[in-house]
């Protein structure tokens, strides 16, 4: 994968019709949950920084109310003014580490969740 070691299994191959059309629960099932909601991480027990993400709705809520450097997590419409996806798609994001931090994602995971959040980001 050119954007650095793929982490996660292709989101486009489980779901027909390419990176377009990704909802909140293709990207929370297919990338938040095994890549963020594991345990030492952001599970439900002692999650890193407080951000459980161990549910579709507590990582929503979480996502759409939390800032951090002066970056809201997800602001709808707009993936490079938000935190939770500079942290996922850059080598060096411009605050903390890559997450998750075994390595970055695969590119059409990137790609998804860019998408889900230029459609605004919509709790589907």
């Amino acid at each position: 994968d050119p954007g650095g070691q793929c982490v996660v299994g292709n989101i486009e191959a489980a779901r027909p019709g390419g990176t377009g059309g990704a909802t909140w629960t293709s990207v929370f099932t297919q990338i938040v949950q095994p890549n963020c909601a594991t345990a030492g991480c952001h599970s439900a027990v002692a999650p890193a920084s407080g951000l459980d993400l161990s549910s579709a709705a507590n990582a929503y809520t979480t996502l759409m109310t939390r800032r951090s450097c002066a970056l809201p997590f997800v602001a709808p419409g707009n993936p490079d003014g938000s935190y939770f996806f500079d942290k996922i798609s850059r080598a060096m994001p411009s605050c903390g580490g890559v997450m998750p931090p075994g390595g970055m994602l695969c590119s059409d995971d990137i790609a998804s969740v860019r998408n889900w959040i230029q459609a605004g980001a919509l709790n589907n």
